[in-house]
C-alpha cells in the first residue's frame, strides 16, 4: 500500500467497538490513594519537547515508521507537532492553541480533517480532560480510576495499575469505545518518569495501532 493511502487510513478510519463501562467503587475514608490526583499525574506538566519513533499498523498489516517531534504546554494547552518520514521529509507541521493551525502539509495530510485527527490523538495522549472528573474511585483489584465528561457527550476513563501502567479509554455518547492509549508494561519509565513506549489503538474491524517509542524528552521554559 502506498504511504499516502496508509496515512489516510490511519487518521480517518475510526470505527467504534462495543465496550462496557467498568463500575467504579467510591473510595473509603481509609483509602491511601487519591484517585483524582493519581490520574492527573500521568500527564506531563509544564512545557516539554518529545521525540518519538512512531510505528503505524493499519488494518491491512502494512507498517510505516515515522518520526514525531511534539512540543506540549500544559499551562496553555498548546501543541506544536512535526511529523516526518525516516528520510527526513516533513509531511505535517501543525500547532494547536484551541484551534488547529496547519503550517505545512503534503498529500495526504493536506486533506480536510487529517491534521485535526492528528491533534485529537495528541490531546488524548498528552493532556488531562478539561472538565473535572465526574467520578473517581477504584475498579477491579483496587486500581484507581477517573471518569471525565467530554463536550460531545462522550466519556473518558483513566485507569492506573499498581505497577504504574495506565490506560486511557475514550467512549462516544453511545458508550462505544473508539480510542485507547496505554503505557507498555514491558518497558521501564524514562529517567524523567515518562513511559518509554505508548500504544494508541483505534477500535473496530478497520482499526489501527500506533506504537510510540520515546527517543527523547526535554523540558522547555514555559513563557
Amino acid at each position: 500500500m502506498k504511504p499516502t493511502r496508509l496515512l489516510f487510513i490511519m487518521i480517518f478510519l475510526l470505527p467504534a467497538a462495543c465496550a462496557r463501562l467498568p463500575e467504579i467503587r467510591t473510595p473509603s475514608d481509609a483509602a491511601r490513594t487519591d484517585p483524582a490526583a493519581a490520574c492527573a499525574r500521568i500527564f506531563p506538566h509544564g512545557r516539554w519537547q518529545f521525540v518519538h519513533s512512531i510505528e503505524a499498523a493499519p488494518p491491512d498489516g502494512a507498517r510505516q515508521t515515522l518520526l514525531g517531534v511534539i512540543q506540549v504546554s500544559s499551562r496553555h494547552r498548546a501543541v506544536h507537532c512535526i511529523m516526518m518520514t525516516v528520510e527526513g521529509l516533513v509531511i505535517l507541521e501543525a500547532r494547536y492553541d484551541g484551534a488547529v493551525h496547519i503550517q505545512r502539509a503534503v498529500p495526504p495530510m493536506d486533506r480536510p480533517g487529517l491534521a485535526e485527527g492528528v491533534i485529537r490523538d495528541l490531546l488524548l495522549v498528552f493532556f488531562a480532560p478539561e472538565q473535572p472528573a465526574r467520578q473517581a474511585g477504584f475498579v477491579g483489584g483496587g486500581d484507581p480510576i477517573c471518569r471525565y465528561p467530554l463536550p460531545d457527550g462522550g466519556i473518558q476513563d483513566i485507569q492506573i495499575k499498581d505497577n504504574g501502567q495506565w490506560t486511557i479509554r475514550r467512549y462516544t455518547a453511545r458508550r462505544r469505545m473508539i480510542r485507547s492509549v496505554h503505557s507498555d508494561p514491558g518497558v521501564r519509565l524514562s529517567s524523567l518518569g515518562f513511559p518509554t513506549r505508548l500504544v494508541l489503538q483505534a477500535q473496530g474491524l478497520l482499526g489501527y495501532r500506533l506504537t510510540m517509542t520515546l527517543l527523547e524528552a526535554t523540558p522547555l521554559e514555559d513563557p
